[in-house]
């Protein structure tokens, strides 16, 4: 018998399914200049409504399958975090203050600011990607 393991992801960006409380998110695709594109190796620490979060971005793990290269945090009921912490392998550290939740972003490792991203749809009924813009 053969196994060829799982890879997790978010399929179709649509926010919390059901209709219990609105809990809220942040999500963040980190993009890498200086030693690997898909910023593996990156050490994201998020603070918000008083709790810290870690997500570490990690490629492969299964065989023939990869999950999700993005970070995704649940906020519970908080709006915003009030802090987001990115330790890259370079050493470069970038903190971003007040994230508006229910966004997804993009960190650019260099850059100052948040780039926020949307999802439109796409023929056939899937969410397809675009920049929307930057955030200050």
């Amino acid at each position: 018998m053969v196994s060829f393991g799982w890879g997790f992801f978010y399929y179709d960006n649509d926010g919390p399914a059901g209709s219990g409380p609105r809990n809220h998110f942040v999500n963040f695709r980190l993009v890498g200049t200086r030693r690997n594109r898909d910023a593996r190796g990156v050490r994201i620490k998020l603070r918000a409504g008083g709790i810290s979060q870690i997500r570490e971005i990690e490629g492969g793990g299964n065989y023939r399958s990869q999950s999700d290269l993005r970070a995704n945090f649940g906020l519970g009921t908080s709006r915003i975090a009030e802090e987001v912490e990115v330790r890259w392998p370079s050493g470069l550290r970038q903190l971003f203050r007040n994230v508006a939740a229910d966004r997804f972003y993009m960190i650019v490792e260099g850059h100052d600011r948040l780039q926020t991203q949307a999802f439109s749809p796409s023929p056939g009924g899937r969410q397809s990607l675009r920049l929307a813009g930057q955030m200050p």
